[in-house]
């Protein structure tokens, strides 16, 4: 087995706090931050995330008493915070360069990329079988899971050399081919593409074509 190598990312973590508790975690991770060797400098700065965050606080206080005016300040000085955060949190993704030590140094959350998407196929249980009208096939297979899009690539029995041409794409697990030469025997092979690319085509099968 190939070894792994895991990449760690940022995480802010603002997705699901109230105002309240993003403005604690925004102190929390100045705060972290302030002195810390492996940040000398950040962007946006300290200074400026801080006035930002002095910002809303006072917003919040004064939105207490309810009024329309104050509230939407305060949804305004969230959202300035929402993205300088955001901005800090690409800042310091770049600059920690995968180190979990440095990430948690600096008052993030580590998260985990996503697994890389492995090719899919071959596709299985592959079936074909005449059409209702003359120079026609169906083709059916197994779905996959995860699969984007199937190729169909086929060639004719006689041609020299037996390259497989593209016929047809679909996003189901059973296609129809027609205005296909009758009297001749066709070839045919499925390719399963997802986000990782184009993966193995499947085993050949073939049909004498009416």
């Amino acid at each position: 087995m190939k070894n792994m190598f895991i990449l760690f990312l940022v995480k802010l973590g603002f997705g699901r706090l109230t105002v309240e508790q993003k403005l604690i975690k925004a102190y929390f991770i100045i705060e972290k931050l302030t002195g810390n060797p492996d940040f000398p400098v950040t962007d946006p700065t300290l200074l400026v995330v801080e006035a930002a965050a002095g910002e809303l606080g006072d917003a919040i206080t004064a939105a207490e008493a309810g009024s329309h005016q104050d509230v939407a300040i305060k949804n305004q000085k969230e959202a300035v915070l929402d993205t300088l955060m955001a901005k800090l949190q690409s800042d310091i993704n770049t600059k920690a360069n995968g180190s979990v030590a440095k990430i948690l140094g600096a008052g993030f959350e580590v998260r985990k990329t996503p697994t890389p998407a492995s090719l899919l196929g071959p596709v299985e249980n592959l079936t074909i079988k005449l059409g209702a009208n003359p120079g026609e096939i169906i083709l059916k297979w197994k779905r996959i899971k995860g699969a984007m899009l199937y190729v169909v690539v086929g060639y004719i029995d006689n041609t020299l050399p037996a390259v497989d041409k593209t016929l047809t794409e679909t996003t189901k697990s059973k296609v129809t081919i027609a205005n296909l030469q009758s009297g001749m025997v066709y070839h045919f092979r499925i390719m399963v593409i997802n986000s990782a690319g184009v993966g193995p085509k499947s085993e050949t099968i073939s049909i004498k074509v009416y």
